[in-house]
């Protein structure tokens, strides 16, 4: 497979993962909170992440197929990294508080981080198979 579908693919993975997340965030959450704000907010980050997972396994499953990876393997590492990346985010969220702006430090970075951290793991382990 030439590199240039990789990448395609990649960015397509983390593209629709982003959507598929925030659209399955909107979908799920009320409109009216029932409990109090933390567990609201710890509640709608996981949504997001777990339709993520799903937005990044759609694609997925179509790249794994040209180049004959084991789709398990890819989701099983996708899961992982995704989880890696939620730690990095506390981790870079205790750091970067006070130094980035409110808006990047309490949105961005948690919300693509993690994202980011799932395609890559979902490609290692679609791509560890091939060696």
């Amino acid at each position: 497979m030439k590199k240039r579908n990789k990448i395609l693919f990649f960015i397509l993975e983390f593209i629709s993962g982003i959507v598929i997340g925030i659209f399955g965030f909107l979908w799920v959450t009320p409109t009216k909170p029932k409990y109090d704000l933390n567990l609201s907010i710890i509640i709608g980050f996981l949504t997001i992440f777990l339709f993520a997972l799903l937005g990044i396994i759609i694609p997925g499953y179509f790249h794994c197929k040209i180049i004959k990876g084991k789709y398990g393997d890819g989701i099983i590492y996708s899961s992982v990294y995704l989880i890696l990346g939620i730690i990095l985010v506390a981790l870079l969220g205790s750091i970067t508080s006070n130094l980035l702006p409110y808006r990047i430090s309490s949105f961005y970075i948690p919300i693509f981080t993690p994202i980011l951290f799932g395609v890559l793991g979902f490609n290692i382990g679609i791509n560890r198979q091939m060696k």
